[in-house]
């Protein structure tokens, strides 16, 4: 054996490669990280070649088998290890001990478990009984997951109301949903001991729990998380005033997301800032300007994304003026604004059409690698701001400009040809466009641009497909056309579906045949 493999930093490097891949665009280091590849069942991808190095030699099994069992989903695979006279899964689907267990039953199950890092209570068709909780629970020599880092888990789950007694000392990721009878949610309160070191919770009630459940869980968790010093990222339906206030003030919360926004932290002097490491915002709401006070509160955060999803208010431009104002440009690199209404929006249509004077203040943001603007009617725009946006945002890789009820409402007017060109001259990283321009004028930029992959055309007029392919195919050699889908069960015009079908004659011709 070559002396390479003896080095177990080495050995496990090279096996990892088996398994591991980035997750993200390795254009941004600062979230590129590496993550185990899992298969449908949770286990690594490639586990049969790490399987066949764990049985190779002595050298290659420590490191193999700590690849295999990394994470692990629900105890079944673990029990499994037990002698085989001690257990027995019975017809209906439940695993039951059926001899009693000698603590040097355990010690097969206690290598494997000692491995595990991630460990998720989800068994798929086979279900754990009173005589697995107990002997689980009993273990003479320790508890069954001394090592595991992250834990998830469902209130629903038979593990739920014990699992403080399967773990060690080293929790530091939690995940729970809750989708048991509400009486299983103080059961939380069983993890209190691990709460001063957490750095990521996701706390989360199932969408299909009544309301007073949902409320029960909402009262809960903001008590829970009025707990944890030393949160990273907080994931949770929505937070009471108290624990806005708290989660403030916290120095190591980098990452944010609240889907139900109800409070805000009460307004702070500014010399004492607040979220002042917070990189990652997440915020939905029902009212836009609960958000838009949210926001306000970050202006000292070194904020790089801001994800809003609100009901659009009438004439609602000078509150996104407002949130625009709370960012700092030095670090914002992604924006994601979803504003959405229904059918009243037509009664007002002038209310609801954002002018572009109120998108004016995101050109000072000249670090924006993706911005995702969707408006229930969009934004008026021309030729002469696409530009302006062009050359605001040089870095720019994902640009969303769209309207929602795009398929039901079309402008008077729209983008030319000449704001592709803009683009492609100054744009050089785009890889994903999102944006409606009127294709019938068919001049041919001057400017070929190799980065572009996909453009949805979206309601963009159009008259000829052969035209159109061949001015897109000059000017974006790279590009391929993503159909627009309309809504089956919703109202459309006739020129909309006209639209639609050139579109997708020009997608057809655009296409390169296979190799």
């Amino acid at each position: 054996m070559h002396r390479c493999w003896k080095v177990a930093e080495l050995t496990q490097m090279i096996f990892e490669e088996l398994v591991e891949e980035p997750s993200v665009n390795p254009r941004h280091p600062d979230s590129a990280v590496a993550q185990i590849r899992v298969d449908e069942k949770g286990g690594p991808v490639n586990a049969k070649s790490v399987l066949q190095l764990a049985t190779t030699c002595k050298n290659f099994s420590t490191v193999a088998l700590d690849i295999l069992w990394r994470r692990s989903n629900g105890v079944i695979k673990l029990l499994k290890c037990l002698p085989p006279s001690t257990w027995c899964i019975c017809e209906d689907g439940y695993f039951r001990i059926v001899a009693p267990l000698a603590a040097e039953d355990w010690n097969l199950v206690l290598n494997y478990s000692r491995r595990i890092r991630t460990f998720s209570d989800h068994e798929e068709d086979i279900y754990v009984d009173a005589s697995v909780l107990e002997s689980i629970i009993h273990i003479p020599c320790g508890v069954l997951l001394p090592n595991v880092r992250k834990l998830s888990c469902h209130s629903a789950s038979s593990l739920f109301p014990y699992i403080d007694l399967l773990l060690g000392s080293r929790l530091r990721n939690l995940t729970i949903l809750f989708d048991g009878p509400s009486f299983r949610i103080p059961f939380i309160r069983s993890l209190q001991p691990y709460f001063p070191q957490m750095e990521h919770a996701y706390l989360q009630c199932d969408s299909a729990q009544d309301q007073d459940s949902a409320s029960l869980v909402a009262e809960t968790v903001s008590s829970v998380v009025t707990e944890m010093p030393a949160l990273r990222t907080l994931c949770v339906d929505s937070l009471d005033a108290p624990a806005c206030n708290y989660i403030a003030n916290l120095s190591s919360l980098k990452d944010l997301t609240v889907w139900h926004l109800a409070s805000s932290p009460s307004p702070h002097p500014l010399s004492n800032p607040v979220f002042i490491a917070l990189r990652k915002l997440v915020l939905t709401a029902m009212e836009l300007e609960c958000i838009t006070d949210f926001v306000t509160t970050t202006v000292a955060s070194p904020l790089r994304s801001l994800w809003i999803d609100a009901h659009q208010p009438p004439n609602a431009g000078p509150l996104l003026c407002a949130l625009y104002s709370a960012c700092n440009p030095r670090h914002l690199t992604s924006i994601q604004v979803d504003l959405y209404g229904n059918d009243t929006v037509f009664a007002d249509l002038n209310a609801y059409i954002i002018p572009v004077d109120f998108l004016q203040p995101l050109l000072v943001f000249s670090n924006l690698r993706r911005v995702r603007l969707m408006c229930t009617l969009g934004v008026i725009l021309d030729d002469k701001f696409l530009d302006a946006m062009a050359r605001a945002w040089p870095q720019i890789e994902e640009l969303w400009l769209q309207a929602i009820f795009c398929y039901r409402y079309s402008p008077d007017s729209y983008p030319t040809v000449n704001s592709l060109h803009s683009l492609a001259q100054h744009c050089l990283s785009l890889r994903e466009l999102r944006l409606a321009v009127d294709i019938t004028t068919l001049k041919v930029p001057e400017i070929t641009h190799r980065t572009l992959e996909f453009w949805h055309p979206l309601d963009s007029p159009i008259h000829s497909p052969r035209r159109a392919a061949d001015l897109l195919t000059s000017c974006f050699p790279s590009v391929s056309i993503v159909p627009f889908t309309l809504p089956t069960f919703q109202p459309k015009s006739d020129e909309m579906i006209r639209r639609t079908r050139l579109w997708g004659k020009t997608r057809k011709l655009m296409s390169k045949p296979e190799t």
